[in-house]
């Protein structure tokens, strides 16, 4: 069976969140911008699994990190009006379209916000050379996981799964 194609309306909810991940990463961007001078001329560029960095160069990597967190934010973007090429772990039909569809929306959106949230502290952490920390990996690892397990919960309820 053909899934449905339907374009998902954004809700005050969703335009906040999209909102949110276009400050932040807007604010890394601007923030590397101005503080771009200021930034010593090496500075850490890779980052062992405990926090610490483990591997130095140039100032400008950071334009490359900037690069990826563009490309990231505007793919996450567009991937979010094509929810009928994501997986589902339920058969999706006409009748649950529209919710399974808007769930994982939503959760592609929140998980917008998080991975900003990531580069922007890597970011700011690799500008004045400082380490990530060691629960940076867990920390992180475990709030991706968490939002995932939360919106398949959600998918997979009942209530969210009509089918006839």
């Amino acid at each position: 069976m053909k899934r449905p194609k339907l374009k998902i309306e954004m809700t005050r909810l969703d335009w906040a969140i999209e909102a949110i991940a276009f400050m932040i990463w807007a604010g890394t961007i601007l923030f590397l911008i101005l503080n771009f001078r200021r930034t010593p001329e090496e500075i850490p560029t890779h980052y062992g699994t405990s926090g610490v960095p483990d591997a130095f160069g140039s100032k400008d990597t950071l334009w490359l990190l900037a690069g990826i967190s563009t490309l990231l934010y505007a793919l996450l973007t567009w991937i979010a009006n094509y929810p009928h090429w994501y997986n589902y772990t339920v058969e999706i039909t006409p009748e649950n379209a529209e919710r399974q569809y808007t769930i994982a929306v939503r959760m592609m959106r929140i998980l917008k916000i998080v991975i900003m949230i990531i580069f922007a502290y890597i970011h700011f952490s690799s500008m004045i050379g400082s380490y990530l920390g060691v629960w940076f990996l867990p920390a992180t690892s475990l709030v991706l996981v968490a939002i995932i397990g939360f919106y398949l919960y959600k998918a997979n309820t009942k209530a969210n799964n009509v089918s006839h």
